[in-house]
């Protein structure tokens, strides 16, 4: 598995994150031996509103992808 991961300050007020994870088989006919991405991130316009996005990927096809909004008052 390959991770990569990034959080700081956003331009809005709030804290942005993203996660990228990369993972591999040992039989895998892919290149490098890919077996499958995850992908996460959270994305705030306001302190207060923000965007979350998750995609999972795998030889095969997406196997999900969700949209989310975060609001606390």
């Amino acid at each position: 598995m390959l991770s990569l991961a990034y959080a700081g300050p956003a331009c809005c007020e709030g804290e942005y994150d993203v996660l990228i994870n990369l993972y591999f088989g040992e039989a895998s006919a892919n290149l490098f031996d890919w077996a499958m991405t995850h992908v996460e991130a959270h994305l705030p316009f306001t302190d207060r509103l923000a965007l979350a996005f998750v995609w999972r990927v795998t030889d095969s096809g997406t196997e999900s992808l969700s949209f989310g909004v975060d609001f606390e008052w």
